[in-house]
Order: structure tokens, then sequence, then C-alpha cells
């Protein structure tokens, strides 16, 4: 007899190489505007938007964590009347050269909305080569689920700057292997029961341990810490 897949297996989808899925919600018009740094420089990053479209920006040459391959760009959207907050808008973000075909790294993403706008959930599991991971949300009460940020970072070796303010990650995060981790910080976020660093040894500097800054984390009751110099 042939067996039928799971209802899971239909949905279930590896994330594309390079490419950031932001999503969010919106309380209010205004305007999107989500920065992102990617390489190398002969690429520019490309945008699709939740209304069909799509833009393609240059970006300017900046020299970011030491790599001088970086590129940095502000991507803007204006979100126009009538509005729906329940409404999810994707946005598609990925490199491309000048033809338009994907190619490069993603380096990192930025996003800080308007009071009132919310994230609805970031895909960067198929973008191992980022520097940097800033999300805030803005938005009252607890904050915002984020079901396809990674709990456990152990693969991302290039990751230097993590920042997550109100964002939901779960019960539990892990990071391993992350030599480059140097700003590290959570705040208001009150879904962390658990946090674990292993073999993050930064080397940053033989005096001071570099510190992970933990905010208004209510329910964080275990913290685990091996063979790393990153303090708490």
């Amino acid at each position: 007899m042939k067996t039928i897949p799971s209802t899971r297996s239909y949905s279930t989808k590896s994330p594309e190489s390079e490419v950031i899925v932001l999503k969010v919600k919106d309380a209010s018009s205004g305007t999107f505007t989500c920065s992102v740094l990617f390489g190398p420089r002969s690429c520019s990053v490309k945008a699709e938007w939740w209304d069909g479209t799509s833009t393609t920006y240059a970006g300017s040459n900046t020299n970011s964590y030491g790599d001088d391959t970086i590129k940095t760009a502000t991507l803007t959207k204006s979100i126009a009347s009538p509005y729906n907050n329940n409404d999810e808008k994707t946005i598609k973000i990925y490199p491309v050269n000048a033809d338009g075909n994907k190619v490069g790294i993603m380096r990192g993403i930025e996003y800080s909305p308007a009071i009132g706008h919310r994230i609805a959930d970031c895909d960067i599991r198929g973008c191992l080569g980022l520097y940097k991971i800033s999300l805030q949300d803005n938005s009252a009460g607890s904050g915002s689920l984020a079901p396809s940020l990674p709990r456990s970072f152990d693969r991302h070796v290039s990751l230097t700057d993590f920042a997550l303010t109100k964002i939901d990650v779960g019960t539990s995060l892990s990071f391993t292997n992350c030599d480059r981790l140097q700003n590290f910080s959570f705040a208001g976020i009150t879904s962390l029961q658990s946090l674990t660093v292993k073999n993050c040894w930064t080397g940053v500097n033989n005096y001071f341990s570099t510190q992970i800054y933990v905010s208004a984390c209510t329910s964080l009751t275990s913290v685990t810490m091996e063979n790393t110099d990153l303090g708490i």
C-alpha cells in the first residue's frame, strides 16, 4: 500500500540560500524601512514586495566588520491606505548581479519598525554568512512571534552582532562555535527560559569579556556558559 505523506510534509520547505524573508504586520499606514548588508561589491540587492512589485538597490560600499567586499542599502516602501492590522506583508530580499540573477551573500539585516508596525516572522536560515541580525518590535504587549528564527545558532560562524528586542524566540536559545560574536543583547523576550553559549571564544579582549546583555527577560532562569569568554 502506498504511504500517504503527513500534512506537515506538504508545508515544510527548506530555506532558500542567501534569501531573507521578512514578514510584517501594520496597524497604521506609513513607510516600511529596513537596512541590509550584502556582498560582493559587484552585486545589488533586490526586494520583492508584498504587492507583486520589486525594487533593486545598488547600495553603498562600506568596510563593515573588516570586510571590504560589503555593501549596505536601505530598503523603503510606502504602506498605503486602506490597511488592515491583520494583513501580513511579505518582503523577500536577496543579492543579484547586473542581469538580475540571484548571486552573492547576505551579510546582515536591521529592522526596527515604526510604532504600531510588527514583525510577524523573519527567515534567515539560508544565510549562514550573516554578520549582523538586529530585529526590534515596537508594538505594545509581549512582542512578536518569529517562528522561522533559528533557536540554535551553530553554523553562523560569521555572526558578530546579534540583538533582539521583544521578538519571541520560544523558550530556549543556543549559540555554538560563534567565535566572532561580540555584541549580544536581548530585551523584553518574556518567553525565553534558557540560554546556552558554548565554544564562543572571541578573543576580542584579553582583560574584559564581551558582555551578553539581558533586559526584561522575565522568564529566563537557566544560563549555561561553556568554553567562552562571553559574560552575562
